[in-house]
């Protein structure tokens, strides 16, 4: 299991960003209704599934299963 520390969103003109503190490791997922163009994990870039169909958008969290920090860029 894991849980979701903190969330914030910033934006500009040519990207937004959502960034999450969160706690725990294994399989991560989100709902989102747009494919983001990378994700990293603790400033790693990170491979990550997304399916258009439902918006289920999956990471695996590796390594210890600490606070860490997970970024969509859009």
């Amino acid at each position: 299991g894991g849980a979701v520390e903190a969330l914030n969103c910033t934006k500009d003109l040519s990207s937004c960003k959502i960034k999450i503190k969160g706690r725990g490791c294994g399989r991560f997922g989100a709902y989102s209704s747009t494919k983001p163009k990378c994700c990293m994990v603790n400033t790693k870039k990170e491979e990550f599934t997304y399916n258009a169909e439902d918006g289920l958008l999956t990471v695996k969290i590796q390594g210890e299963c600490k606070l860490g920090d997970i970024e969509f860029v859009y």
